[in-house]
């Protein structure tokens, strides 16, 4: 499940509710301040009551953001990968979190995307050139 913005909450709340949906999520700056952040505090709950063996988690934030936007993002994106993600990973869910300094809320999607998916099966990308 590949997701951005919203689409990227979705992600994460689809992962914190319902893992066993898929095997890989990727949430790529995710609106993490909806609802005034109530995500992380569902997820906080949830996360202790499920099993994440042989799931797998990429996260992507775009930090370089209008100054506005940047302190509640990143201080809910923080919340996310230091309270959330390490109970998860207790969890055994395999994680990649990355940042993207050059990357803004509307820039962030292809790049992380094309990232996430290298990242996830990076056991099954031959770098060989083609014969």
């Amino acid at each position: 499940l590949v997701g951005h913005s919203y689409a990227g909450l979705f992600t994460l709340q689809t992962l914190s509710n319902h893992p066993e949906s898929f095997d890989s999520y990727i949430a790529i700056d995710p609106s993490l301040w909806w609802d005034r952040g109530v995500f992380l505090q569902q997820a906080a709950k949830n996360v202790y009551q499920k099993d994440f063996s042989g799931k797998h988690l990429y996260v992507a934030f775009a930090t370089r953001q209008r100054p506005a936007i940047k302190l509640i993002q990143f201080s809910l994106a923080d919340s996310l990968k230091n309270k959330i993600i390490p109970e998860m990973k207790n969890k055994h869910l395999h994680v990649v979190y990355k940042k993207f300094p050059d990357e803004v809320h509307g820039t962030i999607a292809l790049p992380a995307i094309f990232d996430g998916l290298k990242s996830l099966f990076h056991n099954t990308i031959s770098t060989k050139e083609a014969t």
